[in-house]
C-alpha cells in the first residue's frame, strides 16, 4: 500500500476532534524532544485540512507552523 493511500482508515466523525488531538498530541512530543514526530503530526495536520476542507482544522496547520518558527527563532516567517 502506498504511504499515502488512507482508505483503510475509518471515515472521521468530528475532524476537528481529531485536529485539537493531534495539535495537543505534537507538543506533548516536542515537550519530550522528539521534535520529529513533532513534524509528523504537523504533517498530518496538513494533511487532514487538505482532506477536510473544515474551516475548524483549517487553521490549524498555519497555528504549528507559527509555533515552529517561534522556537526556531525565525521570528520573521512567524
Amino acid at each position: 500500500m502506498h504511504s499515502s493511500d488512507r482508505s483503510d482508515l475509518p471515515k472521521v466523525e468530528n475532524p476537528e476532534t481529531l485536529a485539537t488531538a493531534i495539535h495537543y498530541g505534537s507538543h506533548a512530543l516536542l515537550d519530550a524532544g522528539d521534535r520529529a514526530q513533532f513534524q509528523a503530526m504537523a504533517s498530518e495536520l496538513v494533511q487532514l485540512a487538505h482532506t477536510t476542507q473544515e474551516p475548524g482544522v483549517m487553521w490549524r496547520p498555519y497555528e504549528q507552523e507559527i509555533f515552529r518558527c517561534s522556537i526556531e527563532g525565525r521570528w520573521e516567517d512567524a
